[in-house]
């Protein structure tokens, strides 16, 4: 495992326990360090899953003491950090340590699927231990939302010197409540340490960081589908696309439907708050060749339905959305969901559902799934190479011709994906006012 340090604010590998600050006393040095590790595993895990999280804080060489003991306060644990374009952990407003160099606590992950103050992931209680350090049962709350401070009862450590394989640990248990929120929403990056620890020497101090993740799964989310108008593009698209069934080039002239993850029948409250929504744009013209297999079945939460697979009709791109405008200044960063090529389905044969709960980041509504003469089987694309391995992706989309019964509002979209932001995509800002699919995770088997 590789411990970080920060050099002029640039982070960079260095396999040292932990950083020796500059003596005033030659004879003397000083020595600390400290780690995260999850023992069961770093993942991937699913949301709603505990994970069980170590620290471990030891000793290098120690000298110059009456006992040679290293005096430690406290140490700050970040549950969850925003990354940098570089890939390495953005010190927060509090900056570097002028003496040790370390951040004094990272910027938090922007967390935009969450209610204000969540996080990814939520402390879920210390794990009692024999380390030969006490931690009382919660963090401590004086840490201006910026993480946890955890300080040990009954006053600061004293660690012996020369403790490789640590001197203390503390355990704990994460609870993942959502994907991150920032450009690698499958990772939780973590940060831990601790500065100006004493030595008893009364000469040195020792500071140190490290920096960890836990990879999580991407959720199979259902997507409420709505109709939209004034959606004809400014400037034609052409796309090279390759799925399961074929690959061809599509020419993309107006934008028919846009999808919101849901909250289906209450099953997963955290789904309506995902960042991930999917624009979908039909096409003018388009040429390849695409398999149209007989007989394909669909395997769904409803249950198993049997398809004719016909021609390609619409892609859904990844998008990121306002619900008030103006458009989101980013699209959603690459791989947080698939594209997907929307195939016409018929004879569709399977389970009609009615009376289906939905719930997404627009409305919360009751639909009726039993109309299946006009639904849709999207596959996994790669669009024009960015996705190889889309085309052996399993996991697919049904979408069910749905209707409700539920009024709304026309509601104005705001969004932002690969081809723009919505205010340069349309000449006028686009709508939807009808519900028009359920999407629903899917497997496949072709003949």
């Amino acid at each position: 495992m590789k411990f970080r340090r920060y050099i002029a604010g640039v982070a960079v590998g260095v396999l040292a326990l932990a950083l020796l600050l500059p003596a005033r006393a030659r004879a003397a040095t000083c020595n600390g360090f400290i780690f995260i590790t999850y023992p069961n595993g770093s993942g991937p895990f699913n949301i709603g899953d505990d994970v069980l999280t170590r620290i471990t804080i030891g000793t290098g060489d120690i000298t110059g003491g009456p006992l040679n003991v290293l005096r430690l306060a406290n140490f700050f644990f970040n549950r969850a950090c925003d990354i940098d374009a570089v890939g390495g952990i953005t010190p927060n407003g509090k900056g570097i340590d002028p003496v040790t160099h370390f951040p004094l606590g990272c910027v938090e992950d922007p967390n935009f699927m969450l209610p204000p103050n969540a996080k990814p992931v939520m402390f879920d209680g210390i794990v009692p231990n024999s380390f030969h350090c006490v931690f009382g049962n919660q963090p401590d709350p004086n840490d201006n939302g910026d993480g946890s401070l955890f300080t040990p009862q009954g006053g600061p450590l004293q660690l012996p010197a020369n403790a490789i394989g640590g001197a203390c640990t503390v355990d704990f248990k994460q609870k993942i409540t959502s994907l991150s929120g920032d450009s690698t929403p499958n990772r939780i990056e973590q940060l831990v340490g601790y500065h100006n620890a004493e030595c008893d020497n009364d000469l040195l101090d020792s500071g140190n960081f490290q920096t960890a993740a836990i990879d999580i799964e991407t959720p199979e989310v259902p997507y409420d589908c709505y109709q939209t108008k004034k959606s004809t593009l400014l400037q034609e698209r052409t796309v090279d696309v390759a799925d399961v069934f074929g690959n061809g080039s599509l020419t993309l002239t107006k934008l028919h439907r846009f999808c919101a993850p849901t909250n289906k029948n209450d099953e997963h409250p955290e789904f309506k708050l995902l960042p991930g929504h999917l624009a979908g744009y039909e096409f003018g013209s388009s040429s390849g060749t695409f398999n149209k297999p007989d007989g394909v079945t669909v395997a769904t939460q409803f249950g198993t339905y049997t398809v004719n697979v016909g021609n390609p009709k619409r892609l859904l791109v990844p998008t990121a959305k306002d619900k008030n405008g103006p458009p989101p200044v980013n699209p959603l960063p690459p791989g947080t969901i698939r594209h997907f090529l929307c195939h016409d389905v018929n004879s569709v044969k399977g389970p009609k559902p009615k009376g289906t709960s939905v719930d997404d980041q627009f409305f919360a509504l009751t639909v009726d799934t039993s109309f299946l003469g006009s639904s849709t089987l999207c596959a996994p694309v790669n669009k024009n190479g960015e996705e190889p391995d889309a085309v052996t992706d399993p996991n697919f989309l049904f979408c069910i011709d749905s209707k409700t019964k539920d009024s709304f509002p026309d509601t104005n979209l705001f969004f932002n994906n690969q081809f723009g932001p919505s205010d340069q995509q349309f000449a006028k800002t686009p709508f939807f006012e009808s519900y028009d699919e359920l999407c629903v995770p899917a497997t496949v088997q072709i003949p």
